[in-house]
């Protein structure tokens, strides 16, 4: 089974990210359902002092347990998570939206 980071652009509206990171798992989980994935914006929901450094130390952590990396949004807004995947080796793909599907990124940033 593989394991997928998804990497999500935040914005100031809590709740819209929150909405929008739920979509986009149930989206992926119900086309690719013999892979897990691993959705930090769901995973910190209800944690409250959780600061900025701390919450991406968590996330690369978590990135590294997994077989690859899914950009959403803005893809220049997840640049950390881009280039410890490089680092790491792992497949990148752009999430293009509802039932599209997955691009491979082969290029550089």
């Amino acid at each position: 089974m593989e394991w997928a980071y998804i990497a999500q652009y935040l914005t100031e509206d809590y709740m819209h990210d929150l909405a929008k990171a739920a979509a986009i798992q149930t989206d992926l989980q119900k086309r690719y359902p013999d892979t897990v994935f691993v959705n930090p914006r769901i995973l910190f929901a209800d944690v409250e002092e959780v600061t900025g450094g701390q919450a991406m130390a968590c996330c690369l952590e978590m990135m590294e347990k997994c077989n690859l990396l899914i950009l959403t949004s803005d893809f220049t807004a997840n640049l950390l998570e881009w280039e410890n995947a490089k680092e790491m080796d792992i497949p990148i793909f752009y999430y293009m939206g509802e039932n599209e599907p997955l691009a491979r990124c082969f290029d550089e940033y």
